[in-house]
């Protein structure tokens, strides 16, 4: 009979709760800025509907000589995923509201489910005269870069 010089071990309960505290602190440091990445990087949905929304505006304008001022209205612009008077943008993320405004009309993107936690920017707004502007803390040439 042999006798084995070595025994077979597994990991100690003390070595597996080291692994998981360095997980975690790396979770927590990692995980906000994750989530501000993605927030940022979901505007440009809010951008590319405001800007589809004013060129479209434009468009009506040289036909008709007036803008669409009234929620009511926005169908005639007939921007992709309207329903009614309810316009949102590609994939749901932010709703669109148009009135009167500067240049004739002011467009405001707002941001539904998820994308509410971007206090930064909030909602994105585009008036007629081309300026450009937001409800959150940020300021507004952080939040249209």
């Amino acid at each position: 009979m042999s006798h084995p010089d070595h025994r077979l071990r597994g990991f100690s309960l003390l070595e597996l709760l080291v692994v998981l505290a360095i997980a975690g602190v790396l979770y927590a440091v990692v995980a906000p800025t994750y989530r501000q990445f993605v927030l940022r990087a979901n505007r440009t949905e809010a951008q590319a509907l405001l800007l589809d929304a004013a060129a479209r505006q434009a468009r009506y304008h040289a036909q008709h000589q007036v803008f669409i001022t009234e929620q009511t209205a926005i169908g005639e612009l007939q921007l992709p995923h309207t329903q009614g008077s309810e316009v949102l943008s590609a994939n749901g993320l932010y709703r669109l509201t148009v009135e009167d405004g500067d240049g004739g009309y002011r467009l405001l993107a707002t941001p539904l489910g998820a994308q509410r936690a971007d206090s930064t920017c909030a909602s994105l707004m585009l008036n007629g005269t081309g300026t450009t502007g937001i409800t959150g803390n940020g300021s507004p040439r952080e939040c249209w870069k």
